[in-house]
């Protein structure tokens, strides 16, 4: 679902920001201003895994270039280790609920159906890279989502023809 407010604080995992810099779209991250955008350690450390001059680990210098906040995570907090996440998605849950409890409103960028089951249960909200590009073309930050998904899934993507089908239909294009 494609969030009705801002929110204060956008917080993303790894795969969001790989996929985005792969597609020259992590612009969809880092125009809500460094105020608006929070980097968590373990996220940066899993998109530096990839090998120099990958996109993504370009797309992470470039939000590192703006100068996000940063969340210094000591230890996740217990009710995101029920979930058995992988570092990168307990770590944004924690910042997540975090900032929540300081009255942010947030909104956490992640793609992984796992964790965005975790995100539900601990009334988090969440959008994921194809929700972005909805939102953007939403938005006329694009004109097409359509190029954008097959960008998407030239990068790794994991995206069915029958959900590009659907999506494409959601914003009144055809696919393929």
């Amino acid at each position: 679902m494609i969030p009705s407010e801002e929110p204060e604080v956008w917080i993303p995992d790894a795969t969001p920001i790989i996929l985005l810099g792969k597609i020259g779209m992590i612009s969809l991250l880092t125009s809500h201003g460094k105020e608006h955008l929070m980097l968590v350690q373990a996220v940066a450390d899993e998109v530096l895994t990839a090998p120099p001059g990958d996109l993504g680990r370009l797309a992470l210098r470039e939000i590192n270039q703006l100068g996000p906040a940063h969340f210094p995570l000591t230890a996740n907090l217990p009710q995101v280790e029920t979930f058995g996440l992988d570092p990168g998605e307990s770590a944004v849950l924690t910042a997540a609920l975090n900032e929540t409890a300081q009255g942010h409103r947030v909104l956490v960028v992640m793609d992984e159906t796992k964790g965005r089951a975790a995100a539900k249960a601990l009334g988090i909200e969440t959008l994921g890279t194809v929700g972005l590009l909805i939102r953007a073309q939403r938005t006329r930050r694009i004109q097409s989502l359509v190029p954008f998904l097959h960008r998407l899934r030239a990068a790794g993507a994991w995206l069915s023809e029958e959900f590009c089908e659907k999506v494409a239909l959601s914003v009144g294009e055809t696919w393929p």
